[in-house]
């Protein structure tokens, strides 16, 4: 399945609506009867995506393997994608750039608003920044909807990306 996902434009996959609405975790159950191929994917997912299969949308999972070149090359720990690692862990990219951008960094801040025109405006819960040109959340995809995004030009909102209600326009 992944050998047909358009990887330069994934929404225009065949059926890539069909697919970004089933998660990893419902599609094997209709799909096969292999218990031992269901249980593989609960098992490699983590691994390979630091999420569960159901919180990853099938379209996703396919454009993923597919970028990889194939699901045994995103596993493989000799010539793969875990033949390397961080030593003391990928965490400490994050917390020396938090550590390097000071109090610009909002650890633990509940955003309700994000708002787009010239410069960017993030509203917290207690608090307001604006003039910023640059903001990045980390959370993950599942709790972003409840986020409120103003947004103009051609800027696209996750929300709408998650849900393919607007396919990005570039820029």
């Amino acid at each position: 399945m992944a050998v047909t996902v358009n990887l330069e434009a994934p929404w225009e996959t065949a059926d890539a609506a069909v697919l970004d609405s089933q998660t990893l975790d419902s599609w094997p159950v209709p799909n096969t009867e292999d218990h031992l191929a269901r249980r593989l994917l609960r098992l490699v997912v983590p691994g390979v995506f630091s999420a569960e299969s159901p919180e990853l949308s099938l379209l996703h999972f396919l454009f993923y393997v597919k970028s990889g070149t194939s699901l045994a090359s995103l596993v493989a720990t000799k010539g793969g994608a875990q033949d390397s690692r961080v030593v003391g862990g990928t965490h400490q990219i994050s917390e020396r750039m938090a550590a390097a951008l000071g109090d610009r960094v909002r650890l633990g801040a509940v955003v309700r608003t994000i708002r787009h025109d010239d410069d960017v405006t993030v509203e917290y819960e207690g608090e307001s920044i604006a003039g910023l040109k640059l903001h990045a959340i980390q959370r993950k995809w599942t709790d972003v909807r409840g986020i409120e995004y103003d947004v103009s030009r051609r800027f696209i909102t996750v929300a709408e990306l998650l849900t393919g209600s607007r396919a990005p326009t570039g820029g």
